[in-house]
């Protein structure tokens, strides 16, 4: 075997052991703004193009911010939400208003005006999706627009509902037992994830199987939390 062969052997392989690409590699580069304080949410908004921000900057440059900017991969500007003095960390979309939520706050954007939804005090808000044209909303709470609401809520674009009675349906007696991080839809089902432990294998993730909240697998056992489920 000629040595020039050899060679090219051992550039393919270290080129296929560490993933690299010499045409196609890129350099991270280093955004046109600079934040303080930690980011606690980003939100890919593909209806004006921009990306979305949030999390515990009070500032950007000299801007005012309370926890959200966007930036469309040129230009950027701070967003003065109402919520002022807590983190941003779920960002998303709904019906042409953009939402967002955080620690004790709730707020919807329409363009021009900012709508705080109800009495946040003492409550906080990680987790905004749209799953099948419905805003599923998750965190540490006990009512939602003035209805009770353990933990996780959705909303039609009228009316704000308590997922599947969940206050009921595992008696909850004080809405700090029911922390949830995160909410998806698999196979049909919706599946919560957090930090929770109730009896039947409710530990940490849950699933509604169209009748009533179901463990997934017994659970997880150890303590802890879990915080995301995705499909």
């Amino acid at each position: 075997m000629r040595p020039n062969q050899i060679s090219l052997k051992a550039i393919l392989f270290v080129a296929l052991l560490f993933n690299y690409d010499p045409v196609f590699s890129q350099n991270w580069e280093k955004l046109p703004f600079k934040l303080t304080l930690g980011v606690r949410g980003l939100y890919n908004d593909t209806t004006d193009g921009r990306l979305y921000i949030g999390g515990r900057f009070r500032e950007v440059e000299g801007k005012g911010a309370n926890g959200l900017i966007w930036y469309d991969g040129k230009n950027w500007d701070t967003l003065l939400t109402p919520l002022i003095g807590f983190d941003i960390s779920a960002i998303t979309r709904y019906k042409g208003e953009l939402y967002v939520a955080g620690g004790y706050g709730l707020a919807k954007y329409d363009g021009n005006t900012w709508t705080t939804l109800g009495d946040w005090v003492g409550k906080t808000f990680n987790f905004l999706e749209v799953i099948d044209d419905t805003l599923y909303v998750a965190g540490l709470f006990d009512s939602i627009a003035g209805i009770q609401a353990s933990g996780a809520a959705r909303y039609d674009g009228t009316k704000w509902e308590e997922l599947h009675h969940l206050t009921q349906a595992l008696q909850i007696k004080d809405y700090t037992d029911l922390w949830i991080y995160s909410i998806c839809k698999y196979n049909s089902q919706l599946f919560l994830a957090g930090n929770f432990d109730f009896p039947n294998g409710l530990e940490e993730v849950m699933r509604w199987d169209g009748n009533k909240w179901t463990d997934v697998g017994g659970g997880l056992k150890g303590g802890g939390s879990l915080n995301s489920v995705i499909a």
